[in-house]
């Protein structure tokens, strides 16, 4: 998934074509569908994602570490996308949920970001803890997204006193409380 996430689509997409599904309940299979999951989402083939995402959680039902399984903040993804809101919403509530029962900081990172990103202004709040959970952890580029994502909703049009500029004030007295110490 290093090439999807460098923008290489096409390179990643030719790799995974050359592997196949073992097509039962190992670890190997697990990974090999949780790629191809975040490939479709890279490819932007949403409703593939979606029927993906629904077999992910009926064959690896017994796993429910969300770290082993992370399906749930994808699917929500690819739901927002095809504008079913309301079910992405619903998947990344329970994604979160599910972080916080088993502590992971990934996920405990992860799934905020995506249940805030979806949220728009009112979940910066969500955002801004993805940003501030990750920044203790190693995961490090969990963190990085979290970032960005913080970036795209500080920068979005905000209500004068809503959560948005809340957290934007907070996070610029934050910034410069940093910079003045050093």
């Amino acid at each position: 998934m290093v090439l999807a996430g460098q923008g290489r689509v096409a390179k990643a997409r030719s790799v995974l074509d050359r592997l196949r599904d073992p097509g039962d309940i190992s670890d190997g299979a697990r990974y090999w569908c949780y790629a191809q999951l975040e490939l479709l989402l890279a490819e932007r083939q949403l409703e593939r994602a979606v029927v993906l995402a629904d077999a992910f959680e009926r064959r690896f039902a017994r796993i429910t570490n969300p770290v082993d399984t992370p399906w749930r903040t994808h699917r929500a993804a690819a739901l927002d996308g095809l504008g079913r809101r309301e079910q992405a919403l619903a998947d990344a509530a329970r994604a979160l949920s599910d972080a916080r029962q088993w502590g992971a900081p990934g996920m405990l990172a992860r799934a905020p970001r995506v249940l805030g990103t979806l949220q728009g202004e009112p979940g910066i709040e969500r955002v801004h803890d993805a940003v501030t959970v990750a920044a203790e952890t190693p995961a490090r580029l969990e963190h990085a997204k979290a970032l960005v994502a913080l970036g795209h909703t500080l920068r979005a049009p905000a209500t004068t006193g809503g959560p948005a500029h809340r957290c934007a004030m907070r996070w610029r007295s934050a910034s410069a409380t940093a910079r003045s110490r050093w």
